[in-house]
Parts: C-alpha cells; sequence; structure tokens
C-alpha cells in the first residue's frame, strides 16, 4: 500500500506523517512508496528517505522525553512508598535484612566510630567464612570487605595466622532477585590474591570438580548440555569447560530419560451454539501431570529396582521439580493424591487462599449473619459437617415451599432427621460460642475440641497443618489486640497475604514437588523436570541500575528507544536467560541416580539449527542427540529417550586433554593445594559379576559351526558370535520392555524399536521380533511375563571369596514373585542349549549359584527356584539347589 500516497504533503499532521514513514512500534517502514514509482524518481526517494531518517530521529526524542516523565512519575511513586514504609519501621522500632547490612557497612566506613569498631572486631575476629559466596550480593560484599580491612597486616591480638575462607559455585547462582551477582565471587578472588600477595601472604584457589551426590552417567550429561557456549557463558565457564567427576562409590548406572513433550490442546472454533454435549478437553498441563504421577504409579506397583542400587523404587526416592507455582505445579499434586500417591504437597502455600482457611472464615461469617444462604451451605459441605451434596440439596429445595432461609430449614428439620439434628445442634454450638469468646478461643475449640482439624486432615492430608498453625498464629495475635472482634480477624485474614513456607526434607515424606528454588540445597535419589520447556520471559518495566550512578527508568517493551533498550531492556533480559540456564544447571544436579525431563509442547525441529532462545528441554534433546535409545512409556503408545544409549557400558575414561585448565592466582598455577594431606584410601575391592564367573577357568564350549537364529539349523548363512551377541542382547531387550503392553500393540512397537539395537540388518530385526513374540505367546509366558514378575533388577552385595572380601554386582533377567515363593530366571541365547541340568556349563552354575544365595537378603520369601529359560529352543529348566550352590561353596556372603 502507497501509504505517502494518502498524506496530504500541503497540509500534513504529525499523525498522518509518522504513521506513513514509520510504524507503530516507531521503526522504519521498509517501502515508503511503491517500487516502481522509487525507480522513476530517485531523487524524490532520496528526500522522502531523508525525510523518515529526521522523523524517526524526532519520534526516538519523543520517546525519550515520555520515557523520563514517566520514571520520574514512577520514582514518585516509589519514593513515597519508600517513606511510608521507613516510618512505619521507625515507628515500629524495627530494622529489615537490609538495614542490618547496610547499617553495619555504615558503622565501619563512618568517621567518627569506625576505627573503634574495627579494632573491636580486630581483637575478636581471626577466621571469616562465605559460604554460597554466589549469591552474595554487592552490599554483603562490601561488608566482607570492610572485616577484612585489616586482615592483611600480620597477626591478630592471638598471634594466630588471620584465614579467610570462601567457597561457592557460580554455576549455581540463582537468586538474581535477591541481588546475587556471581561474577563478584571470582573478582573478590582477584582481589584476595593481589591483596595476599602484596602482603607475601599465602593465597590458593581451588577447584573441586567431584561430584559426591550424582552418579556419571548424569554428569556427562549435565557436561554434553553446558558445553555450548551460550549456556557457558552464562554458568562463568568461558575459561575452562564444565567437566564433573562422580566421587561417588558407586559411580556406575544412572540415566537422563527425557519423555516426550505434550502439544497444548486446541479448542475448536464454533460458530454456532452446540448441539449435543461437547466433550470437555484436557488441558495438557493436566495430561502431563497425570503421565508423570502414571509413570510414578507404574514403578511403585511393578517395584521397579532403582537404578543400580539393588531395591525398589519408593516414594520417598522422588522429587518433582518445576519452575514456578503454575498451574501444572497443582495438576501435579492434584494427580498424586488422585493416584493415591504419599506427597507433603506444595512446598509453599497461600494461608488466606488456601481452602481450609476460607472453610474456616465462612464459617465465622455465618457466626455473624446466620442467613447467608449460600456461604452456609458452603459450610455444611466443609470437612467440619461434611454434609453430601445429595443432603443439601434436599434441605435448600424443601426450603422453597415454606420460604425459609437453609438456617431455618435446619432448625425446622432437626427433629425429623439425626444427620440434620447433629448439624444444627453443632452450628449452635458454635455460634454461642462465637458471640462470648475472642477468635483464638473460638477456633480452636473448632479444630481441637470439635474435631475440625481431624475432618481436614481426613480430606486434605497433613499439608494442611502448616496453613492452620499460621492461621491460629494470628487469631492469638488478634486476641492480644485491645478490642478483639471475629468480625475484625475476618476483614485482618482477608485482606493479608501470608505465605507458609514448608520443610519438604526428611525421611518417610513421600513424592516432593517444589521448585527448583525451593529444592536449592537437596538432592533425591529420582528428580523429575516437569515443565522442562517452559521459556524465561522478561517481566516488568522498571529497570534499575546502581551503577555508575542510580538509575530508575520506566518503559514497556514496546516504548523503548533503541539506547533504553541496549543500555537497559536487553541487559535485564542477558540476566534473566543467564540465570534460566543457571536454574537448570542447579535442577539437573538435584539428581543421585536418575533424571526424567518433560513439559507441556512439541518435539524440537532438528531441521533447524541449535534456537536462539531454547528451552531446557531442547537444549538437553540436542545436546544428547544420538547417545540416547528410545524406550517405550508404561501403558502408552508413546516413547521417550534414554541416555546413555547403553545402562551396561561404562562411563568413558577421561583423557588428560578433557581437565579443565588451572586458574591463575597471585602465587602461580594450582588446581589442588600441593599441602593437601590426602584422605587415605579405601582397600580396593574386587568385584565379582555373576555373568562372568568362572570363564576365565572354563570358557563356555559351543560345538563348532553356525546355527540359523530362527529355525535352530545349521547354516553357513548363521551369525557370527559377534552378531548372535547382539541379536541375543536385542531379544533380552523386547522382553524387557514388550511384557508391559497389549497383546495386540507389542509387534508395532517391537518393529519400531529394534532398528535403534540392529540398525544394519533388516532381515535380523524381523527375526528377531518374531521371536520374542514368539516367547510372550509360548506356553511359559504366563508364568515369567505375568502378575508379579518383574524384568532386569539389579543388586549389590558384599561377601568373601576365599576369605578376601569381595562385591557382586549383577543383575536377574526375570524375577517372578508371589506370596509363598520366587522364581529366578535367567534367559540364554545359546545356538546348542544342553538337554538336561547335568549339562550345564561350570559359569553358568557359578552364575545361578551366586543368584540363590543372594536371593535370601534380596526378597521377603523364604522358598526360591532357579530355572535358565533357553530362548532358542524357548524351553525352561528348573534347576536342583545342590549343584548350584557347589559351585559358589568358596564364596560366603556377609
Amino acid at each position: 500500500v502507497d501509504l505517502l500516497a494518502r498524506v496530504d504533503l500541503e497540509a500534513p499532521t504529525a499523525g498522518g506523517l509518522t504513521g506513513a514513514f514509520l510504524t507503530k512500534e516507531g521503526s522504519r517502514r521498509q517501502e515508503l512508496r511503491t517500487k516502481k514509482w522509487a525507480l522513476k524518481f530517485p531523487q524524490q526517494q532520496k528526500m522522502f528517505l531523508d525525510e523518515q531518517d529526521r522523523l524517526f530521529d524526532l519520534f526516538q526524542e519523543l520517546r525519550t522525553i515520555e520515557i523520563v516523565r514517566t520514571s520520574h512519575a514512577v520514582l514518585d511513586v516509589v519514593n513515597a512508598i519508600h517513606q511510608k514504609y521507613e516510618s512505619m519501621k521507625a515507628a515500629a522500632d524495627r530494622l529489615d535484612f537490609d538495614d542490618l547490612i547496610s547499617a553495619f557497612e555504615t558503622l565501619l566506613a563512618g568517621n567518627t566510630s569506625a576505627q573503634w569498631v574495627q579494632y573491636k572486631l580486630d581483637s575478636a575476629i581471626s577466621h571469616i567464612l562465605v559460604d554460597e559466596s554466589q549469591d552474595t550480593n554487592p552490599g554483603q560484599w562490601n561488608v566482607i570487605r570492610r572485616l577484612l580491612e585489616d586482615f592483611f597486616s600480620g597477626y591478630g591480638p592471638d598471634r594466630a595466622s588471620r584465614t579467610v575462607f570462601g567457597v561457592g559455585d557460580e554455576k549455581q547462582s540463582i537468586y538474581g532477585f535477591q541481588g546475587a551477582r556471581p561474577e563478584l565471587f571470582d573478582q573478590v578472588g582477584e582481589e584476595l590474591s593481589v591483596r595476599t600477595g602484596q602482603a607475601s601472604m599465602p593465597w590458593k584457589r581451588l577447584r573441586l570438580p567431584a561430584s559426591f551426590r550424582t552418579v556419571q552417567n548424569i554428569l556427562d550429561a549435565v557436561d554434553k548440555v553446558c558445553s555450548h557456549k551460550d549456556i557457558r557463558r552464562a554458568l562463568l565457564s568461558e575459561k575452562q569447560p564444565v567437566l564433573h567427576e562422580s566421587a561417588r562409590e558407586d559411580p556406575e548406572g544412572g540415566s537422563v530419560t527425557l519423555w516426550p513433550p505434550i502439544e497444548k490442546e486446541k479448542t475448536p472454533s464454533n460458530k454456532f451454539w452446540p448441539e449435543v454435549p461437547v466433550a470437555g478437553v484436557v488441558s495438557a498441563d493436566r495430561q502431563v501431570a497425570e503421565q508423570i504421577v502414571g509413570e510414578i504409579r507404574n514403578w511403585i506397583d511393578m517395584k521397579r529396582p532403582l537404578a543400580n542400587l539393588g531395591r525398589p523404587v519408593t516414594p520417598d526416592d522422588i522429587l518433582i521439580l518445576v519452575q514456578t507455582r503454575s498451574t501444572l505445579f497443582a495438576e501435579i499434586i492434584r494427580a498424586l493424591k488422585a493416584a493415591d500417591l504419599p506427597t507433603p504437597g506444595a512446598d509453599t502455600m497461600s494461608v488466606s487462599s488456601h481452602i481450609v482457611v476460607r472453610d474456616l472464615l465462612a464459617l465465622a461469617d455465618i457466626m455473624l449473619n446466620p442467613h447467608d444462604d449460600l456461604t452456609l451451605a458452603t459450610v455444611l459441605r466443609s470437612p467440619v459437617f461434611d454434609l453430601s451434596s445429595e443432603q443439601l440439596e434436599s434441605l435448600c429445595l424443601e426450603r422453597q415451599h415454606h420460604a425459609r432461609s437453609l438456617w431455618e430449614q435446619l432448625e425446622a428439620r432437626a427433629p425429623t432427621r439425626d444427620w440434620v439434628k447433629s448439624a444444627f445442634t453443632q452450628l449452635g454450638s458454635f455460634r454461642r460460642r462465637a458471640l462470648n469468646e475472642r477468635p483464638y478461643e473460638f477456633f480452636a475449640h473448632v479444630l481441637f475440641a470439635a474435631g475440625g482439624r481431624k475432618a481436614f486432615h481426613a480430606r486434605m492430608g497433613t499439608e494442611i497443618d502448616d496453613v492452620l498453625d499460621v492461621f491460629l498464629d494470628a487469631a492469638l495475635a488478634c486476641d492480644k489486640e485491645d478490642r478483639p472482634s471475629l468480625h475484625g480477624f475476618i476483614a485482618h485474614m482477608r485482606a493479608s497475604d501470608v505465605n507458609v513456607k514448608r520443610e519438604l526434607s526428611g525421611d518417610n515424606i513421600g513424592i516432593r514437588v517444589m521448585t527448583v528454588h525451593g529444592a536449592k540445597g537437596l538432592e533425591s535419589h529420582i528428580v523429575i523436570l516437569a515443565d522442562a520447556t517452559k521459556k524465561e520471559t522478561s517481566k516488568g518495566a522498571v529497570f534499575v541500575r546502581s551503577e555508575p550512578d542510580p538509575l530508575l527508568l520506566y518503559a514497556k517493551s514496546t516504548d523503548h528507544t533503541p539506547l533504553t533498550r541496549e543500555k537497559f531492556y536487553q541487559v535485564k533480559v542477558d540476566a534473566e536467560w543467564d540465570e534460566y540456564w543457571r536454574k537448570l544447571y542447579v535442577a539437573m544436579t538435584r539428581a543421585r541416580d536418575e533424571l526424567y525431563v518433560t513439559g507441556v509442547g512439541e518435539l524440537p525441529d532438528l531441521e533447524k539449527e541449535w534456537p536462539d532462545k531454547p528451552n531446557w528441554y531442547e537444549a538437553i534433546y540436542r545436546s544428547l542427540l544420538g547417545k540416547m535409545e528410545k524406550i517405550p512409556l508404561a501403558g502408552t503408545d508413546t516413547f521417550g529417550w534414554r541416555f546413555p544409549d547403553s545402562l551396561q557400558k561404562a562411563a568413558p575414561v577421561r583423557s588428560e586433554n578433557d581437565k579443565p585448565a588451572p586458574l591463575e592466582t597471585g602465587t602461580g598455577q594450582v588446581s589442588f593445594a600441593p599441602d593437601i594431606i590426602p584422605l587415605p584410601l579405601s582397600p580396593t575391592v574386587r568385584t565379582i559379576q555373576p555373568s562372568t564367573l568362572g570363564t576365565d577357568i572354563a570358557p563356555l564350549q559351543e560345538p563348532s559351526g553356525r546355527r540359523d537364529f530362527e529355525t535352530g539349523s545349521d547354516s553357513v548363512n548363521a551369525p557370527d558370535p559377534d552378531q548372535a551377541m547382539e541379536r541375543g542382547t536385542a531379544l533380552h531387550r523386547l522382553l524387557q520392555y514388550l511384557p508391559r503392553l497389549e497383546p495386540d500393540r507389542r509387534q508395532s512397537v517391537a518393529l519400531e524399536m529394534i532398528p535403534e539395537w540392529l540398525p544394519a540388518d533388516a532381515s535380523a530385526q524381523q527375526r528377531v521380533v518374531k521371536k520374542a513374540l514368539s516367547i510372550l505367546s509360548g506356553s511359559d509366558a504366563n508364568l515369567l511375563f505375568g502378575p508379579g514378575s518383574r524384568a532386569e533388577v539389579p543388586f549389590v552385595a558384599s561377601a568373601l571369596q576365599n576369605n578376601i572380601p569381595v562385591s557382586i554386582s549383577g543383575t536377574m533377567d526375570r524375577v517372578i514373585s508371589n506370596t509363598d515363593q520366587t522364581l529366578i530366571v535367567d534367559f540364554k541365547s545359546n545356538a546348542y542349549p544342553p538337554i538336561s541340568p547335568n549339562g550345564l556349563s561350570v559359569p553358568y552354575l557359578k552364575q545361578m549359584g551366586l543368584y540363590l544365595k543372594c536371593a535370601p537378603k534380596l526378597f521377603e520369601q523364604d522358598s526360591f527356584r532357579m530355572a535358565i529359560y533357553w530362548t532358542h529352543t524357548e524351553n525352561l529348566m528348573f534347576l536342583d539347589h545342590d549343584p548350584l550352590l557347589e559351585a559358589v561353596s568358596d564364596i560366603t556372603l556377609t
């Protein structure tokens, strides 16, 4: 459209000109006149472009003036709030946390008393320890600097060396909203290294890459994700790569699993009223919550082993993390309770808006106004009275014939129905107390003597205890006022906005659901990142800069000028994105053994390059691409991806080139202090793997020649030993995953999974799938894969072999448990299985013997049976115990 053609150039208006030359956002329009016109009249086109530049500059000046004007107005409001706040503190004789820092800094920096204060402190302080240094803000660092002023003068009064120790991890700085500046940790370290060098004092900087929490596989995933340049910059690790080492005694195992994100629901558009009931659309947040809880329910019910720890997953092992307390947060807690899974609920709850407090305040309303029918109906349905909807409906329908209020209807029907009499008697008793007692006395009676707290527990669980405690504290504070009243307490509670932060650490607490900020410093065997597809967005229009001079600026996103966008808006956005990546680092490193990632959204488009602003899920997915295997989700048609692609593969050995470069300090380059005395190493304990025990002295002997996988007949085209092992491993995996699925879905799922394990041989893929399906439909399938069966059960046990300590670490292919007995089965894909147990080779006897010896320590049953399932012949061979125990007579469990 030729916008200039619509402007009266003889008598232009300001709005008309700017609208023709500039967009609504104030940027230059790409085309002022048609291309044909511009080519025909180049001089006029240049005039228009010059006018566009003039108007653009003028428009930016006007915007700058508007930003200054609105910023002054906001500053006036902020100043008024500040003055009011300061006067309230002065009247109450109180200080807040910031006052303690600024006042102490002023005390140390003043002209009159500073030297005396520093002298008194100097005689008392010989060591300063700064913990969580990455979250220390500039004001706190200034106080620390003041305290350190005299540390470089030599010795204190007791002649003991002055020491300062700071510990922190810039990668875990996620408290920017509290003023944390992670870069200050490194800056202060550089300052101290210079000052100690000038004072000829020792100075060391140590980097500790070892993790005592997380297994190596998860740490490898963290390292891969943190290798991208944007994330390294956010983690302040541009000088050296992010590399971790596990210091756990059991660093093997562990995994990172990505569940497919669920796309947001699309509400169908319809211009007409529906003629039939429309099925409700289940929100994507609810679907994600149900997917997470469904997997957890399956883990618990199937007693799935926890990583390589040799025990089933329990609710206490699981921590679900979110970035913010959004709808998904509430949906997860709702789904956990619906699935009857133990959970303490939310880590932070609003007191005034909590349903329990709203019920209690509604009860107080009825005490003051008994004829508020809607509120009374709400109270009767609350746990305190627990009337059913049918009972309440019958009361309300009956009162219409008599034009009574609900209170009057209760009074009239009390003599005829016991449940009505009980409710009305209780209401009357409450009202007499409410009119004569103070708020705390009244609510304490409702909750304790009348059983209200017990009733709330029965419906909502123990998570309401913290809310009720805060509520009662508020009621007690009201009682201490000069003229306490129930009406005044109700008004105060509804006007207040009180949150209670609950402590969710400890044993026997259930599945925790927390924000990443709330989980800082915690850990869990299993961590689930539930909203990993959520991106960081810039919030607010107020920008505050403290250096070089304090400055407040107010501007909405569309009102910025190029200068303010660069100096204020973009600085804030970059800082938020940096903290977004540091939150991911904190979230991933909360996991000890297993990490799961999901969210609401779409799968990353791999045809596109690494996006400018990816989310957590996409960053993890792209970083681990090519190193993951596809796995099915329990009870669904969908698949996830698990890193590493083979859990049996040991973590790669780091080369010398992978080690981070040592940091420069004032005394040279060091990675670890040379004078630190290393801790004594624990004695090395040899690990025995049942599947390989005895193969060095009695290797498995198979007849010469090759045998066809499917038919069992000799063939020159049969696989060589390496190929046979690959196909046997693929068959094992199919037998591990397929039994979870409905029989009619197994073939399609198997054909989708098998290319991941046998990518080069399409014929072998078909034959392995056919063999797996044949086994799953065979005569022994109900026993091997029915209720009470578990696949791939890992275990660890301590033992003595010829009186030498050893560790036994293995995985049982299949365990079938019932109330009386446990059957342990190992799958073997030998081309020539023995006809009877007497033909078993020594390694097989030793393997099954170790399983038998360890079984009483692993399972509750007292009776055990041992068997080998030969996949070629689809034959289940039961084994006698005596030969098995004889084969491992040199091993004794401790």
